[in-house]
C-alpha cells in the first residue's frame, strides 16, 4: 500500500510540474528555443529521481518486511520447538517417575519373594533333618550288632536272651535284656525251637516267653540256628487243710 501511495504522489508531482511548465509557457510567449525547454526538462528530472528514490524506498521497506516476517516466523517456530522440547521432557519425566516406581515395587516383591522363598527352603530343611534322623533312629533300632567273625572260611555264631515281642511264620522278634529289639530269620527246616526242653513250633513262642537264641549273620540277616524258650509257669499254691472247729472242753461230737 505504501508503494502505491508513493507512485501516486510521484504521478501528481509530475502533473504539478508539467501544469506549472505549461503555465510559464503560455505567460512567457517571448521566451522560445532552448532556454524555456531547460526548466521543464529539469523537472521531469528531478520527477523521474524523486520516482526512482520512492521506489527505492518502498523496494527497501517490502525487504525488511519480509526479513521482519521471517524473523518473526523463526522466532515462532523456536517458540513452538521449545515448547515441544519441554512437553518432551516432561513426559520423560514423568516416565522415569514410573520406572523408578516400578523398579521400587518389583525390587519388594523380589524381596518378597526370596523371603518367601527361603522360609520354605528352610522349614524344608528343617523337614528334611526330622526325616533324616527319622530313618537313623529307624535304621539304628533295626540294625542288628554284626557277630559275624569270618576266619579261615568259618561263620562264628552269637548269642542272645530276652523275651519274644511278636513272632510270624519266619521272623521272631526279640527284646534283649542287653540291647536293642533283634530281628531273626526262622527256617522251618534248619532252625531248632524247644520250650522248657521239649521240642516246640514257632507258634508256641508267644509273646512274653523267655528265650535264648543262637543265630549266625549271613547277608545282613540273622538267621536262627536253635530257639529256646522257657514257659512262664506260675508257682502251685498248696492245697489248704481243712481246720477242724475246735471243741470247747467238755463238748461231745454227736
Amino acid at each position: 500500500m505504501r508503494r502505491h501511495q508513493l507512485i501516486s504522489l510521484a504521478a501528481a508531482t509530475t502533473a504539478i510540474l508539467a501544469s506549472a511548465a505549461c503555465e510559464q509557457s503560455k505567460h512567457s510567449d517571448d521566451q522560445q528555443g532552448t532556454t524555456a525547454q531547460r526548466p521543464i526538462e529539469q523537472a521531469q528530472q528531478e520527477s523521474e529521481q524523486a520516482y526512482s528514490k520512492a521506489k527505492e524506498a518502498q523496494e527497501k521497506a517490502h525487504s525488511q518486511q519480509q526479513e521482519a516476517t521471517k524473523a518473526e516466523q523463526d522466532a515462532q517456530k523456536k517458540r513452538d520447538e521449545a515448547a515441544q522440547a519441554e512437553q518432551k521432557a516432561q513426559q520423560a519425566r514423568q516416565q522415569s517417575q514410573q520406572t523408578q516406581q516400578q523398579a521400587r515395587e518389583a525390587g519388594e516383591q523380589a524381596q518378597q519373594r526370596a523371603s518367601s522363598a527361603q522360609e520354605r527352603a528352610m522349614q524344608a530343611q528343617q523337614q528334611a533333618d526330622q526325616q533324616q534322623q527319622q530313618r537313623a533312629q529307624q535304621e539304628q533300632q533295626q540294625q542288628q550288632p554284626s557277630d559275624q567273625m569270618q576266619g579261615g572260611g568259618t561263620t562264628m555264631t552269637s548269642m542272645a536272651q530276652g523275651t519274644i515281642q511278636t513272632s510270624s511264620r519266619d521272623e521272631v522278634v526279640v527284646q534283649r535284656t542287653d540291647g536293642p529289639a533283634l530281628h531273626v530269620t526262622v527256617d522251618p527246616q534248619a532252625t531248632t525251637i524247644t520250650k522248657d526242653g521239649r521240642p516246640a513250633q514257632i507258634a508256641d513262642l508267644t509273646p512274653g516267653t523267655d528265650v535264648s537264641i543262637s543265630y549266625r549273620v549271613d547277608r545282613n540277616r540273622q538267621i536262627a540256628d536253635r530257639i529256646d524258650a522257657r514257659g512262664n509257669q506260675q508257682p502251685q499254691r498248696q492245697p489248704q487243710q481243712q481246720q477242724q472247729p475246735q471243741m470247747p472242753p467238755g463238748a461231745t461230737v454227736e
